[in-house]
Formats: structure tokens, C-alpha cells, sequence
């Protein structure tokens, strides 16, 4: 009797088969108890035609069973919801322009208050200024008795 070699494929070449990665199918093929049917080159693992079949089947469910799961959204329903996305972004862009009117306000306001501060400590300056220099103009002008003191005045006056 003669043999039918069947077609062996590395976990790569599964993997790449059924659109997985190498470590969803080398898992898959460990679950599910498939033993390499031989060992290629470098100790590869190399499986069966009916592990590929098995594995292709797995996939190809698992693939039908999660498009049930979840709706497919219409184009007319995403356009709605983005259309609601940008509805609520247009109310925060506003709300935050107002939030930013205010703090513009505030600014200008204490921009005001500082300024008149400015004013205020140069005139305080000014003034304290002009006192020293009276101060000191006035202490020039005594005439040397006014020098002495108040118990000098009595005993020599």
C-alpha cells in the first residue's frame, strides 16, 4: 500500500493562514491537544492538513460569532453620532470663550488696580521726597540757638 504524504505547515504558516498571530495559534494548538505531526528543520514544529482544516474552522467561527455580537453601524448612524460629537464640541468651544471673556475682564481690571498702585507708591515716593528734602532745608535755616536744648534755653536766656 502506498502512503499519502499529507501537506505539513510550520505554527508560522498557520498562523499566517488564518490571520492570527503565532502565539493565538501556538495556544489554540495546545488547548485543543494537536501534537506536531513531524519536526522540520532548526526542531520546527510541523503539523497536519487537519490540524490547519481544524484550527481554519476555529478561527473562521470565532470570526462569524464576534460580527453577531456586535451591530454593524450604518453610515447615516455614524454620520448622527459625529454630528453630535461636534454639536458638543461647539457648545464647549463657546463655553470656554465665555470662561476666557471673563478672565480678560478680571485682568484688565486688576491690569487697572496695578497701574493705579504704580501711581500711587510714585506719588507716596514723591511726597516722602519732598519732606526730607523740607527736613533738611529747615535744620540749615536754625540759627545756632535753636541748637540747644530746652533746659539750655531756660538757664541762658
Amino acid at each position: 500500500m502506498a502512503q499519502t504524504q499529507t501537506k505539513t505547515y510550520s505554527i508560522t504558516e498557520m498562523a499566517r493562514i488564518c490571520g492570527v498571530s503565532v502565539s493565538s495559534m501556538r495556544t489554540q494548538l495546545i488547548k485543543r491537544g494537536f501534537k506536531p505531526a513531524e519536526t522540520g528543520e532548526n526542531n520546527s514544529k510541523l503539523y497536519s492538513d487537519k490540524a490547519l482544516k481544524t484550527m481554519r474552522d476555529y478561527y473562521r467561527s470565532k470570526l462569524k460569532n464576534s460580527s453577531n455580537r456586535q451591530p454593524q453601524t450604518t453610515r447615516s448612524e455614524l454620520i448622527e453620532s459625529k454630528n453630535a460629537q461636534i454639536e458638543q464640541l461647539q457648545k464647549e468651544v463657546e463655553l470656554l470663550k465665555s470662561q476666557l471673556d471673563v478672565k480678560d475682564e478680571q485682568i484688565k481690571s486688576m491690569t487697572e488696580v496695578a497701574q493705579a498702585n504704580a501711581q500711587l507708591t510714585a506719588q507716596a515716593h514723591t511726597l516722602d521726597a519732598s519732606h526730607r528734602l523740607e527736613d533738611s532745608t529747615t535744620k540749615d535755616t536754625k540759627s545756632p540757638q535753636d541748637t540747644h536744648g530746652r533746659f539750655w534755653h531756660w538757664f541762658h536766656d
